[in-house]
C-alpha cells in the first residue's frame, strides 16, 4: 500500500468548540511520506506542534535562523509568527501533528516551558510519547464534544513531556533512535505485507545495514520481531474470545487458520485452540 495513502487527520470544526468559547484541540493527524513543496511563510492564528518522525529537512522562523532537522525534532508553530518548513531535496519527511486553539497553551509560555524564542524541541522518538500519541489521536478521533477540556490537557501534558525528553536528551544520542520509530511502524497494519527495503530507506540505510542496526539494538531480525507481534497480537484475540481462528489468521494477516495454527504452535507451545481453552475468558 503506498505510505500516502495511510495519512491521517482528525479535525474539530467551531461547532464543536462553541461551548468552550472556541477554545480546544482542532487537528490532530499524520502525514506519511510528505511532498517536496515547503509550507512557506505560514502564519497560523492557533498553536501547532510538528513531531518529523521519518527523513530530515529544514525549519525557519523570524526567531530561528533556517536550521536542519531530523527525525526526533519537535517544530513548535505559535499564533502570528510566519515560519516555514518542508523536506526540501532530502528523501523523506514523515510526521505526526497536533493544533490547539485557546489560552491554556499561554501558560506554558508564561512558564518557559515552550517559547517562540526556542520554537525547536529535539525529544528523539521515545516509544512511551509516540504510543501516547497515537492513544491521544484515537481519543480526540473517538470523542464527543463534552470532552474537549480533557483533551485539551492531555496535549498540554504532552507538550510538557516532550519539552522534558528535549531536556533529557542529548544531540549524541540520535544516532540509534530510529529504532523506536521502526518498532511502532513493524507493529502497525498486521495484516499487510511489510516491504522492509522502503522501511530501511525511509532511515536512509540500506535493508542490509538495518537489519544488522536492529537486530542489535532489539535482539531480532525485522522479519522476526514483527512476527513476534503478530503472536502477541493473536495471543490477545484468542484469550478475547470474540473470533474464531479463520477470522484472527485474516486479522494478522497468515495465509489460512492451518499456516497461523503452525507458526502459533511453533512460537508459544500451543495450538491456538488449546491456547484459548487454557487462557480465554471464559476458561
Amino acid at each position: 500500500m503506498p505510505r500516502r495513502s495511510r495519512d491521517i487527520t482528525y479535525v474539530r470544526t467551531d461547532a464543536l468548540l462553541h461551548d468552550h468559547e472556541g477554545s480546544g484541540v482542532t487537528t490532530v493527524g499524520y502525514i506519511y511520506d510528505k511532498p517536496r513543496e515547503w509550507c512557506r511563510d505560514r502564519r497560523l492564528d492557533e498553536y501547532a506542534f510538528v513531531w518529523l518522525l521519518e527523513g530530515a529537512g529544514r525549519f525557519v522562523t523570524p526567531q530561528l535562523p533556517e536550521r536542519a532537522v531530523a527525525a526526533g525534532d519537535v517544530l513548535l508553530l505559535f499564533p502570528g509568527i510566519v515560519h516555514s518548513y518542508g523536506r526540501g531535496e532530502q528523501p523523506l519527511w514523515s510526521e505526526c501533528y497536533a493544533m490547539y486553539r485557546g489560552p491554556l497553551f499561554d501558560q506554558l509560555v508564561r512558564e518557559g516551558v515552550v517559547t517562540p524564542e526556542q520554537p525547536l524541541l529535539s525529544p528523539g522518538l521515545d516509544p512511551e510519547l509516540m504510543a501516547e500519541f497515537q492513544r491521544f489521536a484515537t481519543d480526540f478521533r473517538d470523542a464527543d464534544d463534552r470532552a474537549q477540556h480533557v483533551l485539551a490537557g492531555r496535549m498540554l501534558t504532552f507538550i510538557c513531556a516532550l519539552a522534558a525528553a528535549h531536556q533529557r536528551r542529548g544531540r549524541e544520542q540520535r544516532g540509534t533512535d530510529f529504532i523506536a520509530v521502526a518498532c511502532v511502524r513493524l507493529g502497525e497494519n498486521l495484516e499487510l505485507p511489510m516491504d522492509y527495503a522502503r522501511l530501511a530507506a525511509g532511515f536512509g540505510l540500506s535493508y542490509e545495514r538495518f537489519r544488522k542496526v536492529f537486530t542489535t539494538e532489539v535482539g531480532l531480525p525485522p522479519a522476526r520481531w514483527r512476527q513476534q507481534r503478530r503472536i502477541e497480537r493473536a495471543k490477545e484475540l484468542l484469550i478475547a474470545g470474540r473470533l474464531t481462528l479463520p477470522a484472527i489468521a485474516e486479522r494478522l494477516g497468515f495465509c489460512d487458520q492451518y499456516f497461523f495454527s503452525r507458526q502459533f504452535t511453533s512460537a508459544t507451545g500451543r495450538p491456538p485452540a488449546r491456547f484459548r481453552r487454557d487462557f480465554g475468558a471464559e476458561r
